[in-house]
């Protein structure tokens, strides 16, 4: 694992925007590097964009996919996606409304988004699924 992706992420989790912007261009490191976390008790392998999802970081999300991050990568613990980190983040942490901003920039990014998901009515178009429909 290199020092700077390390701290990409590290930036990534601090929300820091600026930094992660610089380790994508100065530093060249892919929009889907995978990092090793332990989270939950569990070692596994995610990406920046699985992260940022989780963490609820509506730039750092923006930033990622405007790099060409991997809407569909899947993380090495559940094969979770970055749509499935974003739901299962909002279910612990803080920031919900700003989580559905979240899930609605990835939902705009997927070629095919899961069908079982439906809109409802709200500005952003914010759409909802049981932990089954996203989790797969």
């Amino acid at each position: 694992m290199s020092v700077d992706l390390k701290k990409m992420f590290t930036a990534i989790e601090s929300n820091d925007t600026k930094l992660v912007k610089y380790y994508l261009v100065q530093k060249n490191i892919p929009p889907d590097a995978l990092f090793e976390t332990n989270l939950y008790d569990s070692i596994f392998t995610w990406s920046g964009l699985h992260a940022a999802a989780y963490h609820g970081s509506i730039q750092i999300v923006n930033l990622l996919l405007e790099h060409g991050a991997n809407v569909e990568l899947e993380d090495t613990w559940y094969r979770g996606r970055p749509l499935a980190w974003a739901a299962f983040g909002g279910k612990f942490l803080s920031g919900s409304f700003k989580r559905m901003f979240v899930i609605d920039l990835i939902l705009t990014n997927m070629e095919t988004p899961p069908l079982s998901l439906k809109p409802i009515n709200r500005p952003s178009g914010y759409c909802q699924a049981t932990d089954r429909e996203i989790w797969g």
